[in-house]
């Protein structure tokens, strides 16, 4: 058996045990806020399994979703944002089966579990398929809001190449949160140089634009590799480092925030197909309203973010206003090399509708 079969055999018997272990013990499907309940409502057949309109009348249709996150975590909001909402406007008719975050799917094998049916649903950030679509890693680069994408045609450039690889692209569930360098030297300028960052794979390209090293470290070392000095700073988006703990061997963040945070609602191609037409059109409908409730709740998160840090000790760097667009100019023009040259004829296509 190809070793892929057997990942594949593997994450479906597993995410099968925590579903049928949710069901003997009751368990709650998670509440209207993240971190309540746990476990997923029972329900044991997902959309996968259906033919389209082949839901009896009064039965629910249910899709069976996973996260790259911990349940409670913050990249989380916006997806809960969508379930409820959906939940609410369908009255009960369409309902999202949480089947678990890291601890059911490794996060950077989720999309592939997705494309192979074992969820119908999945919330991530497109930094974790570029494998499978290098394209995506220019999600980051937007300068629009979500509704402004559909606008210009960029929702739907997303669809189709999302479609090439057997899924739906719905949209955004981290919208118009901005990524932040935090260091732990002081500086006055945008110069990384002799400092060692640990980056993600998203703002690589600009940590070593700006003279930086980037050092690879599991997010579950961070902490202690700035508590050791074994790294200067990191890049993280401009909430949730409050979640990680990392505020306490943090001393500054600079404070001019880049790209935005690419975290996806997507969803099996043939799960899709399979639903009712007129429960497509909702979840669409349901996913643009979701994507204006978003900004509004991460702008508090982001404001409550700030006041937390400030009071463990993070100081802001905050350069001259003409320092301050060159840096931010420098990080797009990073994101885009580095995007060009993995994907020229689709990076460029997106370039143009973003208009940046």
């Amino acid at each position: 058996m190809a070793t892929r079969d057997v990942r594949r055999w593997l994450l479906a018997a597993g995410v099968l045990l925590l579903l049928v272990a949710a069901t003997a013990c009751g368990a709650p499907s998670p509440g209207a806020q993240p971190g309540e309940g746990g476990g997923a409502q029972d329900g044991t057949g997902g959309a996968a399994d259906r033919s389209e309109g082949d839901t009896a009348p009064g039965e629910p249709v249910v899709l069976r979703a996973a996260t790259a996150f911990d349940e409670g975590g913050a990249f989380n909001d916006g997806f809960w944002i969508f379930r409820d909402l959906l939940e609410e406007r369908s009255d009960g008719r369409v309902r999202i089966e949480y089947v678990g975050g890291p601890e059911a799917i490794p996060p950077f094998e989720l999309f592939a579990a997705l494309q192979d049916g074992i969820v119908d649903m999945a919330n991530l950030p497109g930094a974790y398929y570029t494998p499978h679509i290098p394209v995506v890693d220019g999600v980051k680069l937007s300068p629009l809001l979500p509704w402004e994408e559909r606008e210009q045609g960029v929702y739907d450039f997303w669809r189709e190449v999302h479609a090439e690889q057997g899924v739906v692209y719905l949209g955004k569930s981290s919208a118009g949160v901005p990524f932040n360098l935090y260091v732990n030297r002081a500086l006055t300028t945008p110069d990384l140089s002799g400092l060692s960052i640990r980056p993600t794979p998203v703002y690589t390209a600009f940590v070593e634009a700006l003279g930086g090293v980037a050092v690879t470290t599991a997010a579950g070392e961070v902490y202690t590799a700035l508590e050791r000095g074994t790294v200067d700073g990191y890049g993280w988006p401009g909430i949730g480092i409050t979640d990680l703990g990392w505020q306490e061997v943090t001393n500054y963040r600079i404070d001019h925030g880049f790209y935005q945070v690419d975290v996806l609602v997507v969803v099996n191609q043939e799960a899709w197909n399979r639903l009712p037409a007129d429960v497509r059109s909702l979840i669409e409908e349901v996913m643009a309203e979701a994507e204006r409730r978003q900004i509004e709740h991460y702008r508090r998160e982001a404001e409550q973010e700030l006041q937390l840090i400030a009071e463990a000790g993070v100081e802001m760097i905050t350069f001259p206003e003409e320092v301050a667009a060159g840096y931010v100019e420098r990080a797009y023009e990073a994101g885009w090399e580095a995007l060009l040259q993995v994907a020229p004829q689709a990076g460029q296509r997106l370039r143009d509708l973003y208009g940046n």
